[in-house]
């Protein structure tokens, strides 16, 4: 606030002193031209200077701290994105393996295991529940076939 002080007492001062300079060199002739000139350069140097000397350091830590900011929210924003998308896709894996079970008469627990890469895709599935050889094996090549886990990647218990 003192800063802001100072600088208009400064323009002030500025302009008392171009008015007085002004008013005692006439208002006509070549000497009023060059005086007016150089008053008003004197002025805008008085108003200008000043505002050269902020220091603009400031300003570019508030960018960087703004910058480092929108980082931290699109990385989190990625993480939750991505944790989503493994939820939606290992939702959708275990209601259709549900579907074709019950379709069966099978009731099982399932549990798909995604991988890590940036794009989840199923990897390997555990299932869980009393089900006959027959059934089993029509289940598990339904799951190679349409899901693209291989039986090797099937753990039944």
């Amino acid at each position: 606030m003192d800063g802001i002080r100072q600088y208009i007492i400064g323009i002030v001062s500025a302009a008392i002193l171009c008015s007085v300079i002004s008013s005692i060199t006439g208002k006509t002739g070549f000497l009023s031209g060059a005086i007016k000139l150089i008053t008003g350069v004197f002025m805008l140097l008085a108003i200008v200077a000043p505002v050269c000397k902020l220091r603009f350091t400031a300003s570019a830590d508030i960018f960087e701290n703004i910058s480092n900011q929108a980082d931290a929210i699109t990385t989190s924003a990625s993480a939750s994105s991505n944790e989503s998308i493994c939820r939606i896709i290992k939702d959708n894996v275990q209601a259709y393996i549900l579907d074709k079970a019950n379709s069966y008469g099978v009731d099982l627990t399932v549990d798909v295991t995604l991988s890590e890469g940036e794009i989840p895709a199923p990897v390997s599935v555990s299932l869980t529940g009393d089900v006959a050889p027959y059934t089993k094996r029509l289940l598990s090549e339904m799951i190679e076939k349409d899901l693209g886990i291989g039986t090797e990647a099937q753990i039944w218990n």
